[in-house]
């Protein structure tokens, strides 16, 4: 589904369906409430996880970036988060065919792992506040897949740096059927946490 599907669907419990403001005010609590379903699904069925992935090119420019020595690498703009399920925060991150994966390093300890001695014979990158590092690399674009907290935000990322995907609203959003249903329940109710404020408007019904 889309999220001009799914935001009709909730909207439609309280005949709100054509007020486009108050569709799109309900889009912070789609995601939120996806993420948390989304851990708790994988934490049963971590194979799953390709139902929820996303892919955004990411593109880099060669500078110097803080390490506590001044060092210089591949840096992006700061990236959409992501759902840490396991260890890695990308499913995939690499070359743009998908089959040259670079290893992640922690930013606390990549200065050591830099000086094993296999280290030469891996391309390896950091995040560092949102942002992606190649260290020592020159390197001008690379691929992210992963599962993003928010979906929307992945989506206009890849418009702006691929112009590709660009109209999110009417896009298939990543997310399963019973997560979709329970979402929507979870929302139309009022249950629980997370929640978001919803805009109140002078022609809105009580």
């Amino acid at each position: 589904m889309t999220l001009n599907e799914i935001t009709t669907l909730i909207a439609g419990r309280f005949g709100k369906e054509l007020d486009l403001q108050y569709r799109q005010w309900l889009v912070p609590q789609i995601n939120a409430w996806r993420s948390r379903l989304i851990r708790n699904t994988l934490q049963k069925n971590p194979q799953d996880r390709d139902r929820f992935m996303q892919t955004i090119q990411i593109p880099l420019t060669y500078q110097d970036y803080t390490c506590g020595l001044g060092c210089m690498g591949s840096m992006s703009e700061e990236l959409p988060d992501v759902v840490r399920v396991g260890e890695l925060p990308f499913e995939y991150f690499g070359g743009a065919d998908l089959k040259s994966p670079y290893r992640y390093n922690d930013v606390g300890t990549d200065s050591w792992i830099s000086r094993g001695m296999t280290a030469h014979m891996f391309h390896t990158y950091l995040l560092d506040n949102k942002r992606a590092i190649v260290p020592n690399e020159r390197i001008g674009k690379l691929v992210g897949r992963g599962i993003f907290e928010k979906p929307d935000l992945a989506m206009q990322w890849q418009c702006q740096h691929a112009g590709v995907g660009c109209d999110w609203w009417n896009a298939e959003y990543p997310i399963s059927g019973d997560i979709q249903t329970d979402l929507t329940t979870a929302i139309q109710q009022g249950l629980g946490e997370p929640k978001e404020v919803l805009p109140a408007r002078p022609d809105q019904d009580e």
